[in-house]
């Protein structure tokens, strides 16, 4: 499967709620990163494996309803890929709206993604009541 298929799909099934199709995409030593300074934000995390990407995500949707997340546009280059994507989300306490655009970058090999680095608004997060 080419970089491109492996990242629509995984998006897709990340925006979609389908686990399995998310989790055949991943490889079990997958590096998931969002950068941001801590201060700004509860959800910054440098972690390996897929049990703990899990358990970052899970923390993150503890706290918060995705309630859109699509696709902007998707840059590839060999085995590299670099996206936007729109992100809406509902504080599951509050009921505080979040709309934002997330910048994501991906590796890929033998199609199964190896890497994803994130970069988000931790500001806004970080006024996260």
């Amino acid at each position: 499967m080419q970089t491109q298929d492996v990242i629509e799909k995984a998006v897709e099934a990340y925006a979609g709620g389908d686990t399995a199709a998310l989790d055949a995409l991943l490889a079990e030593d997958l590096r998931y990163r969002i950068n941001g300074q801590p201060d700004c934000g509860k959800f910054t995390c440098d972690v390996s494996g897929k049990a703990a990407f899990y358990n970052t995500v899970g923390e993150i949707l503890a706290r918060w309803e995705i309630t859109g997340y699509r696709m902007v546009d998707l840059i590839v280059s060999g085995e590299r890929a670099a996206a936007q994507v729109a992100h809406g989300a509902t504080h599951k306490g509050t009921g505080r709206q979040f709309d934002t655009r997330l910048a994501l970058f991906f590796a890929v090999r033998d199609g199964q993604i190896t890497e994803i680095v994130e970069y988000h608004d931790t500001a806004a997060l970080a006024r996260e009541p």
